[in-house]
């Protein structure tokens, strides 16, 4: 710290705001000149000198203590003449105590941008109370819900395939099939030939015995052996369409919530912003993930998805139904009964809105 050429004793203060005047008084600004008369002169050594606001100026300024300056403090003495105040000038008049002010200031500058921004994240969040309601309330949405209702109507075996999936922690849809088991085939084949080729050399074994042999080699040259194999086929497609709750409530619960805390944030300043932030980034982003559902059920029936399912159902846990691959959907008609068909809605669309993007957090 610089040497101080002569001991000031009058105080430094910063006026304490209440949060509620700190949301519309000026702490910072351009023209520090325009906030009231200016002294010609320096402030008393025992003078107590208020802060007024920083000053930030495109043109440079004479200071109180005759430097010139483009930022500082303006304050206002005891005379309510202000003052010019560069702030490595008053380090030098004003020693520790300076740093205390400068803290002080810092305090209350920063309270007053945590203020504003409450007050402009809620306002947001209150301009945006239409909108979220118009989602909530959206074709889009009742679709959603309703192919929920028809998904709990699909046979058992098919609706628990998807349920059952969705809770795992890895989601595979699987199914079993019986494929041709080549490398089983040679084994037999080739147990199948030595046996009888070493039947030719034993002279203890009789002719009827080696035929059979021979035979037998001659059956597993021809024979095809088949084994029963499980296969991952996709990962559970949109699922929460199978173990989720119903979009319009889960929406419109968020939308309450919001707007009660947009309410609130605008009433009270008891809020750290930073808590504020960190609550409302989560809550918008769960917002953002549940509409995100809209586009993940939109792509269950996509055509790529729909010929997975196919295939997943043509395995044997299914041998009881016929499952025929719609343009948009899938058939699913058992042996003896009545088939139900698994189609997209027509309003099932995604929604191109970011609630997390809107807010700006």
């Amino acid at each position: 710290m610089a040497r101080l050429k002569e001991a000031y004793t009058g105080k430094l203060n910063v006026r304490q705001y209440s949060d509620t005047e700190l949301r519309s008084v000026a702490l910072s600004t351009d023209d520090p000149i325009s906030l009231g008369t200016m002294s010609d002169q320096p402030p008393r050594h025992d003078e107590d000198l208020e802060f007024v606001a920083q000053y930030t100026s495109g043109e440079t300024l004479v200071c109180a203590f005759g430097h010139h300056h483009k930022r500082g403090f303006l304050l206002k003495g005891e005379d309510d003449l202000h003052h010019l105040i560069g702030k490595d000038c008053a380090a030098e008049h004003y020693g520790l105590e300076w740093d205390a002010f400068v803290k002080s200031v810092k305090t209350s500058v920063d309270r007053q941008r945590s203020l504003r921004w409450l007050h402009e994240v809620s306002q947001r969040i209150l301009d945006s109370g239409e909108e979220l309601e118009a989602i909530v309330k959206s074709p889009s949405v009742a679709a959603f819900d309703a192919l929920r209702v028809t998904i709990r109507g699909l046979p058992g075996d098919i609706y628990d395939a998807f349920h059952y999936s969705a809770k795992e922690l890895d989601t595979w849809m699987r199914s079993t099939f019986c494929e041709r088991d080549l490398r089983e085939e040679r084994r037999r084949k080739e147990k199948a030939y030595e046996t009888w080729q070493a039947s030719l050399k034993d002279r203890d074994i009789r002719s009827s015995e080696r035929n059979r042999l021979k035979r037998e080699w001659e059956k597993a040259e021809k024979a095809s052996v088949y084994s029963r194999v499980t296969k991952p086929i996709l990962r559970c497609p949109a699922r929460s369409l199978f173990v989720g709750g119903k979009m319009a409530l889960r929406l419109g619960s968020i939308h309450r919530d919001l707007m009660a805390q947009a309410t609130n944030l605008q009433g009270s300043q008891r809020w750290h912003p930073d808590m504020v932030a960190r609550s409302l980034s989560e809550t918008a982003k769960q917002f953002d993930a549940i509409i995100a559902e809209l586009t993940d059920a939109v792509n269950l029936f996509s055509p790529d998805t729909l010929d997975c399912l196919k295939l997943l159902f043509s395995g044997e846990e299914y041998h009881t139904l016929i499952v025929e691959r719609l343009a948009d959907g899938l058939s699913f008609e058992p042996r003896r009964g009545t088939a139900v068909v698994l189609r997209r809605p027509q309003d099932l669309k995604p929604l191109a809105f970011s609630l997390y993007d809107r807010l700006r957090l």
